[in-house]
């Protein structure tokens, strides 16, 4: 979520920008390359502290529906994460040393533990559910300096310059194929994210069926900014009060409960024309990759799972990317922009996705050539491509009469 030229700033504009005291100590610089250093400069700290405060605003036909989410975070090393959040009254905790992961909503009676390898920015992106989730996974990108957040924008440019709270902070705007984001940096050397702002209208619109006005709003302000603080093993193991015990594990979630029981029938729109009907895919081997071009988990996933398809094409595997309530030109733009060509369904009110308990994304799952579902992925592991591959070689080397 690939290199564009950005324009030169004039002689005409500099006059006017030195004319103010704080931007004079901040030369102006190429935008990618200022969002570069702040998030460089995050990634490369021994420890990191702040507080991460989101806001939603959901308008459709005059309708609004706000939503928010406020909490501490505290990051150190690669792995070790510590979370304090408040939501709608219910505060969950979520720490981890890298190995083990614990969430737990207090005041409940048990909690949740996991060991599955998670990559610490898709872990953080676990708090920020929903719409929230689109700021939540950005945040977590840029505070890891992931790559793909620049690589993956459209365009790159300089939105002007406000006063956040008591900070003097530049602004610069991030075209994706499905979203904008509005990043303000502090005019510091090195510059600090105060704020983003996800303008999610491009793909809200495509969702709404009877054409009425639709605008999508996500606002996560970064404050308390603590670059390399005192930290102690301890903050990131979690201690269960008194009374509390482990959640007794699961089938692990909605989604991986579906293993062994019979595909949900369904049928889509493509992308590129026609529909898709699971039944009449009947004797192949179906792998169904629930995402959308905004998350970037899914955008890490997407690249492995054609490639792993692929590979197996010749033996009568599938791949459809079920996209989950975009808007068809913007799936465009973001598959000519990654060079990806997998078949697109159009799961534009999420139906489908739900019916596979994809409420995180991505979710893969693969169905067997006799319609029962074999294998369900939620997220993406450091192992994954190779956990795909193992799993779609057993399914169809099961089927294979030589076998």
């Amino acid at each position: 979520m690939m290199n564009r030229s950005i324009s030169t700033v004039t002689i005409a504009a500099l006059a006017v920008v030195a004319s103010f005291s704080a931007l004079a100590q901040v030369p102006l610089q190429d935008p990618k390359l200022r969002l570069q250093t702040a998030m460089k400069n995050a990634a490369e700290l021994q420890s990191l502290g702040f507080t991460a405060s989101f806001k939603s605003v959901v308008t459709v036909n005059g309708n609004t529906k706000e939503g928010s989410l406020k909490g501490e975070m505290l990051l150190r090393g690669q792995k070790d994460l510590s979370c304090l959040f408040t939501a709608e009254k219910e505060e969950i905790r979520l720490v981890s040393d890298g190995a083990t992961h614990c969430l737990y909503v207090i005041g409940g009676k048990t909690y949740e533990k996991s060991e599955d390898p998670m990559p610490r920015p898709q872990l953080m992106a676990v708090i920020t559910r929903g719409i929230l989730g689109a700021a939540g996974t950005w945040l977590a990108d840029f505070v890891h300096d992931s790559k793909s957040l620049l690589d993956a924008s459209e365009n790159v440019e300089r939105k002007g310059d406000q006063k956040i709270g008591d900070a003097d902070c530049e602004g610069y705007l991030l075209a994706y194929p499905g979203f904008d984001v509005t990043a303000w940096l502090t005019q510091s050397d090195p510059p600090v994210l105060r704020r983003a702002e996800v303008n999610l209208e491009k793909s809200a619109k495509d969702q709404m069926r009877d054409g009425g006005p639709v605008s999508a709003n996500v606002q996560v302000d970064v404050t308390d900014w603590k670059p390399n603080v005192e930290s102690r093993d301890s903050q990131f193991i979690f201690t269960a009060p008194d009374g509390v015990v482990m959640a007794k594990p699961e089938t692990e979630s909605e989604a991986s409960s579906l293993e062994g029981k019979p595909a949900e029938e369904f049928e889509l729109p493509l992308l590129d024309g026609g529909v898709v009907k699971l039944s009449a895919l009947k004797g192949k081997t179906v792998v169904l990759d629930f995402w959308a071009t905004w998350c970037g988990p899914c955008r890490r996933a997407m690249p492995m799972v054609e490639k792993v398809t692929r590979a197996l094409a010749d033996k009568g595997v599938v791949l459809y990317a079920v996209n989950q309530g975009e808007e068809a030109e913007a799936v465009k733009k973001y598959l000519k922009s990654e060079n990806l060509n997998p078949k697109v369904a159009l799961d534009k009110d999420s139906k489908v996705g739900q019916a596979y308990g994809a409420r995180s994304i991505p979710t893969i799952v693969l169905v067997g050539p006799d319609g029962v579902v074999r294998k369900v992925f939620m997220g993406v592991s450091p192992q994954f491509e190779e956990e795909l591959t193992r799993e779609l070689t057993a399914i169809v080397n099961a089927a294979s009469p030589s076998k």
